[in-house]
């Protein structure tokens, strides 16, 4: 059975606002993508892991340097790997592989 599934995006955006002499750090969760998955639920669950292992939030994006991944739970050992086997990151923000309504048509 195929229907249509969403892999939601959300960040923790943080303001730093200063009120009485104290600086108070605001959080708020912002809704930053959306996909639309064709698929099956197994299809949106592989892509919303692709997004959960690749995708780099605004505020880490704006530091990062060319080659630079997320560290997601990699030992030194992983990491050491990947940075001599794998591609350098894509310079665009991540958007799903497959499955997505474009990759349909």
């Amino acid at each position: 059975m195929t229907a249509e599934w969403y892999v939601l995006i959300e960040e923790d955006t943080r303001v730093t606002e200063r009120a009485d002499g104290v600086d108070l750090k605001l959080h708020r969760w912002k809704l930053a993508g959306t996909h639309l998955i064709n698929g099956t639920e197994a299809q949106a669950k592989a892509v919303a892991e692709d997004a959960a292992l690749h995708y780099i939030p605004a505020v880490l994006a704006r530091h990062a340097r060319p080659g630079d991944e997320p560290a997601r739970q990699k030992s030194l050992k992983d990491r050491l790997r990947s940075a001599l086997e794998d591609p350098p990151p894509p310079a665009k923000p991540w958007t799903p592989k497959a499955w997505t309504r474009e990759a349909q048509a």
